[in-house]
């Protein structure tokens, strides 16, 4: 089960990386329905990383057991120093919607932030067929 490193530096990238993490959702068996949630958390991942961080990238893997993939987005950004308002559903820093990272956490199974101010962000997701 090989990984996917996707540099995100881009909006071009977004598109490679919703596409790739498709592929290794359909590879593993997901639905249609199943595909598109997993896509449309790398595509949040991925827009922050460009809005925030400026560059990072996004790793996609095929999880053998259970059967799943894992989508790790991480950046050397300015880091998060209030996640848990981040992860709280309207929580935004600009004049979006604020659904970001609840979006994401909402597709997934599993959903684990780690970040440091002035160090970086690293996002971990998983979701299981």
């Amino acid at each position: 089960m090989a990984d996917s490193l996707i540099p995100i530096r881009v909006e071009a990238d977004i598109v490679i990386a919703r596409n790739e993490t498709r592929r290794v959702a359909r590879k593993v068996g997901f639905s249609m329905s199943e595909q598109i949630k997993v896509t449309i958390a790398v595509s949040e991942l991925a827009r922050n990383i460009i809005k925030y961080a400026g560059k990072g990238e996004i790793k996609v893997s095929e999880m053998g057991s259970p059967r799943g993939v894992e989508i790790i987005a991480e950046d050397n950004g300015p880091g998060i120093a209030n996640i848990e308002e981040v992860q709280r559903k309207g929580f935004t820093t600009s004049r979006s919607l604020g659904m970001g990272m609840t979006a994401v956490q909402a597709a997934v199974d599993s959903f684990h932030i780690e970040s440091t101010v002035g160090v970086g962000t690293k996002v971990t997701c998983r979701k299981y067929v």
